[in-house]
């Protein structure tokens, strides 16, 4: 068979096979022992030196191919031979000889020949770590492994161990991360997979509730203990709501619907008068019926038709009275609102025994429309061409209505290109803490801090509660681009200055806004009618160090959340950074941008989110932070705390200005 195979493959193909052959044991003048250390651990033998295998299992190796002969005794052919060199194959693990005339060849002891090359004793089957060369059970195909560890490639099993030349694992991975707001799968390409769920779920606390699973996390609001007793009063304890009687002397409503007020005393409603049924109306009979309450039933009466008055004649400005001995009618003027049908009078009133109101004014605040009053139909307008009018832009000229509308020239209206340094915030995450160093000293007072419990050195930072929900997804919407923001300084920066930020977009979308000095369009929205920045903080330069912001300094910010955005201000703003510099100005920065969001405007934020997409209802959320965060900062000045402080860390990189859109 050996010549066989010279015959077949010519001498570069063979040196190609041995070249092959080197990277498991080597070919002739390399050492075959140095590829071998590896190769033969873990082959299961009971000695720790022989592998342990079944000499009946060896079989060819299926994935070797049906291309390359292997060595059979019987598959030998009579090849005639004087001496051992003309039975030479070149090929290092076979020992060619001739004998009594015939070409012989065998493996080298310890050695065996599979799918054309030449491997140590006890090489682990690359293709199938179920199988090894194993000389002494077959030294030309693979043998079983019938034990030891192996890999069967799929990562929801553990303890895989051979068994007759197949690895089998041994258990299940158990998926299951105890958290009972997460979905836990097992995936053979990549292990343990959990995915957020909507699901109840307790948090623990007896004093939450609804608990409801929110972006993977069980979250609830404080418990609703109030049972609406004034009598009573409510709180939350360790083993849930519970009531004691209120102060006495409250005013309260009894249960019975014929007893109108009352006092609360040692806890109940006690107290009160009767209840009022007079509905004003001569043909009924009014009465309190125990349990039900006010009963208005029709009277026997010649001048009522059931509960109507036959005298009445529908006219609010006319008291109608019947005479019970004639049932003659009689009427005299009255007093109060009416209704005079006509939609170009308002206010209507009762005058004289008529109803007439006051016309009403028709003005949209629109000069380029005229406004009139039409009867039956109210208020109209209709456009104006021509009149003047005024466009609100101190920048634009010839302002005239056109059509309804106010039109002019705006070809002077394109705001210039902000002059100076400028840097583009690189990252920016929520601190997951409140201490000196990653969140700053909001009201001034050292004493205070936020969040209560989990804060130091007077710094607030109530939004860092949040950050593990938050900080992923803003990452992420700084890193895409989607949110871009861009700081301004001026040309000198010495001592006292106006730092300005913008929001913009690359002018080149393939620039990496992460780390690259891109060029950078400022949005024509981060300037007022007269060009200039909407958002703009007091600074001040000292060396490197750079302080910004002031109580009256505001700042926009979009909080990304599991595929939602809230776009809200940051009040108060402030910044605490250290600048680097180079040869053409400022190059980057660091620091922490702190500042508070109130909570109308992040439950506006809120209100205005798409209705799809949501995980739970917009009002679970607006529950859940109002009883999250603690509203630490009183923005609206009357002493009491209406925004969520927050702490951004924050690192600039160097940008450039080019235009304004």
């Amino acid at each position: 068979m050996r010549s066989l195979l010279k015959s077949m493959m010519p001498p570069v193909k063979l040196a190609l096979i041995c070249g092959a052959a080197l990277l498991v044991i080597g070919c002739h003048e390399d050492d075959p022992s140095a590829a071998t250390a590896d190769a033969t651990t873990e082959l299961g033998g009971s000695d720790g030196n022989t592998p342990d295998v079944s000499a009946d299992s060896a079989a060819p190796d299926a994935s070797s191919g049906g291309d390359t002969p292997e060595l059979e005794p019987d598959a030998d052919p009579v090849v005639s031979c004087s001496t051992d060199l003309d039975c030479e194959d070149d090929i290092e693990c076979t020992i060619d000889r001739c004998n009594a005339g015939e070409c012989e060849w065998d493996v080298t002891p310890g050695k065996c020949f599979i799918g054309g090359q030449c491997l140590v004793d006890g090489l682990i089957n690359p293709a199938n770590d179920c199988q090894l060369c194993a000389a002494d059970a077959g030294q030309r195909a693979w043998a079983d492994r019938v034990s030891g560890l192996c890999d069967d490639g799929d990562a929801c099993t553990t303890g895989e161990s051979c068994k007759a030349g197949i690895c089998f694992g041994k258990t299940q991975t158990p998926c299951d991360d105890v958290n009972p707001c997460t979905a836990d799968v097992c995936d053979a390409e990549v292990g343990c997979i959990s995915a957020a769920i909507e699901a109840e779920c307790d948090d623990g606390a007896p004093c939450t509730g609804p608990d409801l699973c929110l972006f993977g996390e069980c979250a609830a609001a404080a418990l609703d203990c109030d049972d609406g007793d004034p009598c009573t009063v409510e709180g939350c304890v360790d083993d849930g709501c519970k009531t004691k009687p209120a102060s006495d002397g409250g005013a309260c409503e009894n249960d019975d619907p014929c007893i109108s007020g009352g006092t609360c005393v040692a806890g109940a409603c006690s107290g009160g008068a009767a209840t009022a049924c007079d509905d004003a109306n001569a043909c009924t009979i009014d009465a309190c019926v125990e349990g039900v309450g006010c009963a208005n039933l029709p009277t026997e009466s010649p001048c009522c038709l059931g509960v109507a008055n036959v005298c009445d004649d529908g006219d609010p400005c006319t008291a109608d009275s019947c005479d019970l001995v004639t049932t003659d009618c009689s009427y005299v003027d009255a007093d109060g609102p009416c209704d005079d049908g006509d939609l170009c009078t308002g206010t209507d009133t009762c005058d004289g025994g008529s109803c007439a109101g006051a016309p009403v004014v028709c003005d949209d605040g629109n000069p380029c429309t005229k406004d009139s009053c039409v009867f039956g139909t109210g208020c109209v307008t209709s456009p104006v061409d021509g009149g003047p009018c005024d466009d609100g832009l101190t920048c634009s000229t010839g302002d005239a209505c056109v059509a309804g509308v106010c039109k002019a020239d705006t070809t002077d209206c394109n705001c210039p290109i902000p002059v100076g340094d400028a840097a583009k915030v690189a990252t920016i995450q929520i601190s997951t803490d409140a201490k000196a160093g990653t969140a700053l000293d909001l009201d001034g007072d050292p004493a205070t801090c936020s969040p209560t419990g989990s804060c130091s050195g007077g710094v607030h930072n109530s939004f860092s509660v949040l950050a593990g929900l938050a900080n992923s997804a803003l990452a992420d919407a700084v890193a895409g681009g989607s949110i871009i923001l861009l700081v301004n300084l001026p040309p000198d920066t010495a001592g006292d200055f106006d730092l300005t930020l913008y929001q913009g977009k690359a002018s080149d979308p393939a620039c990496d806004v992460s780390s690259a000095v891109c060029d950078y369009v400022v949005q024509s929205a981060s300037f007022d009618p007269s060009c200039d920045a909407l958002f703009s903080l007091p600074a001040t330069l000292t060396g490197a160090t750079l302080k910004a912001g002031s109580n009256a300094s505001q700042i926009p910010f979009s909080i990304p959340i599991q595929g939602v955005t809230l776009d809200v201000v940051v009040f108060s703003a402030r910044l605490d950074a250290t600048i680097t510099t180079g040869p053409d100005g400022v190059t980057g920065f660091s620091g922490v941008l702190g500042g508070a969001i109130t909570k109308a405007a992040l439950f506006v934020a809120i209100d205005n989110l798409p209705p799809d997409g949501l995980p739970v209802p917009k009002d679970l959320i607006k529950t859940i932070l109002e009883s999250t965060l603690e509203y630490d900062i009183d923005t609206s000045g009357d002493g009491v705390g209406d925004a969520a402080s927050i702490a951004l860390q924050i690192t600039g990189i160097d940008a450039k200005l080019v235009g304004v859109e």
